[in-house]
């Protein structure tokens, strides 16, 4: 978080454990492997967090604000997926990354869909607009409010770099 997304490498990784990069080898062999274990790890604590929502079983309407209020926070106590998620250089550079970065959109898509539903059965969300289009409606306004969110974070790191150069 200190040096930015674009300073995740190896060679940084290495360095800032005080190691060799060939006793990291061993486990990451490109530093796209690196983008793809933090894409692995986002993915769990994603599905941790809509497996705890799903045995607590709150109205659907409860359900939703509790949830989005829980990824707020979960966002803001991990900024760095922020970052990994809004570096559209990723998505472009490895077929991998944009795969897992769909699964996890797939994975928030077909819980909210679970969820929305429900609260239409129950009468609870009485709106005719179809649920495909709600959910994309719900997961586009939470990703412009976590885009504002990482380009806060971005330009406090900035101005702690600015800081510490001037010093």
């Amino acid at each position: 978080m200190r040096l930015g997304i674009e300073s995740l490498t190896i060679t940084t990784i290495a360095h800032e454990l005080g190691v060799d990069e060939d006793e990291l080898s061993v486990f990451i062999s490109k530093d796209n492997d690196l983008f793809l274990l933090l894409f692995n790890d986002l993915e769990n604590d994603l599905m941790d967090l809509l497996e705890e929502f799903a045995d607590k079983r709150h109205s659907p309407q409860s359900e939703l604000q509790r949830l989005f209020t829980r990824l707020y926070a979960f966002f803001y106590q991990n900024p760095y997926y922020l970052e990994l998620v809004f570096d559209q250089s990723l998505m472009e550079r490895d077929v991998s990354i944009r795969e897992s970065f769909l699964r996890i959109r797939r994975l928030a898509a077909a819980y909210l869909c679970r969820l929305i539903n429900e609260g239409k059965k129950a009468k609870v969300f009485t709106t005719t607009q179809s649920t495909k289009s709600l959910v994309n409606g719900i997961l586009s306004s939470f990703r412009l409010l976590m885009r504002d969110e990482q380009l806060m974070n971005e330009m406090i790191r900035k101005f702690g770099a600015l800081k510490l150069q001037k010093d």
